[in-house]
């Protein structure tokens, strides 16, 4: 990465209220939060709650069931895709 794209990235990030944001977090305009994951599959996924505190609960709930090797976005799965998948 060059120029805009790694300042971006190494640059620390604050909501409105002066707290830090961690990696894939930002507040959104109308003051909720947002934090943007990638399933198993490499698809892009996101998460949002309306304070800070609710979204890191959130947060570590999606990243035990894809350690977990479950569903983070809490569908359901096909018996094809279990299938496809075993």
């Amino acid at each position: 990465m060059t120029g805009k794209k790694q300042k971006r990235k190494n640059q620390i990030r604050y909501d409105s209220n002066g707290k830090r944001l961690r990696e894939n977090e930002m507040q959104l305009k109308d003051g909720r939060y947002r934090f943007d994951y990638k399933d198993h599959d490499g698809k892009k996924r996101s998460v949002t709650a309306k304070t800070l505190q609710l979204l890191r609960e959130k947060e570590k709930e999606v990243k035990q069931a894809l350690a977990a090797g479950l569903r983070a976005d809490g569908q359901s799965l096909t018996l094809n895709q279990i299938a496809e998948t075993w």
